[in-house]
């Protein structure tokens, strides 16, 4: 049985690479865009940690 629901999960970044943080109205803001999109949004508030390389640079 197919279902024509689908979840999708975005990651937002609370710091820019450059370590300043993300401004709380600028978090507040995408999750408005994407209520005003797709009808609904939900989130929960915790926080992730992780490293990225890139081109050999951590």
């Amino acid at each position: 049985m197919s279902s024509k629901w689908r979840r999708f999960e975005v990651l937002l970044p609370l710091q820019f690479s450059d370590g300043r943080d993300v401004a709380g109205e600028w978090l507040a803001e995408a999750v408005l865009e994407v209520v005003d999109h797709f009808g609904a949004a939900s989130y929960e508030t915790q926080k992730l940690e992780g490293h990225l390389r890139h081109g050999g640079v951590m």
